[in-house]
């Protein structure tokens, strides 16, 4: 391991408590304050960011037993620069709806321009139900054909608006790799299952915002 991912991981072992300091590698835009950077408790500024000019896409999918499931086709509908728009899952209509039904997961694919050191992938979401997402996967790529986990979700999540009365309906998740992976797409799969649900149409997923999280390329 190089001295800049040793930096980088340094830096990104502050997260509890004062946000990336690894720079915002999507360009989301400021419209709903710290919310519209997922994985950041703190405004990111120019010097915090790389604008890649990075775009996003929703893939059909119907392995669903390689842990990547399948996405409602409506959702070529969707204009998915929604996802870096800043506007998080509390803002009504302006988020991306993942899921229409509890069997449905969204997996999005992002396309950074380039090929970055990637340290986190975040997601702001919306969830019926109690137990928020269930199902959270990153993979990264360099050619956009053969992907490698980027890292595993350790199921934590935080609550975006404190005053929710259903905190387990508005959170915040990350995956963060152990150390930065050079890659330049990233394949993302979210879902909420759960299925102790009498009504399985109430297993609904809204997602706000996607970041991914990064810098240059290490010499």
């Amino acid at each position: 391991m190089n001295l800049h991912y040793i930096a980088v991981l340094g830096l990104l072992a502050l997260l509890p408590s004062h946000g990336y300091s690894a720079k915002l590698l999507t360009d989301n835009l400021e419209k709903t304050g710290v919310a519209s950077y997922p994985g950041s408790t703190s405004q990111v500024v120019s010097e915090g960011r790389i604008q890649t000019g990075a775009s996003a896409k929703f893939l059909v999918d119907a392995t669903v037993g390689q842990g990547f499931g399948t996405t409602d086709p409506d959702l070529q509908e969707f204009g998915t620069q929604r996802l870096f728009d800043g506007y998080n899952e509390r803002v009504g209509n302006t988020a991306v709806y993942g899921a229409w039904h509890s069997s449905l997961g969204a997996t999005v694919l992002i396309d950074l321009k380039a090929v970055y050191d990637v340290a986190a992938v975040s997601a702001s979401l919306r969830t019926s139900g109690r137990r928020g997402a269930t199902t959270f996967i990153a993979q990264i790529s360099q050619d956009g054909q053969s992907f490698e986990p980027l890292g595993v979700w350790d199921r934590s999540k935080a609550v975006l608006d404190s005053s929710e009365e259903d905190a387990g309906r508005n959170v915040e998740v990350t995956i963060q790799a152990e150390a930065p992976v050079s890659g330049r797409y990233l394949k993302v799969f979210l879902s909420h299952w759960d299925e102790t649900h009498s009504d399985r149409l109430l297993n609904q997923l809204v997602i706000g915002e996607l970041a991914v999280w990064g810098d240059e390329l290490s010499e």
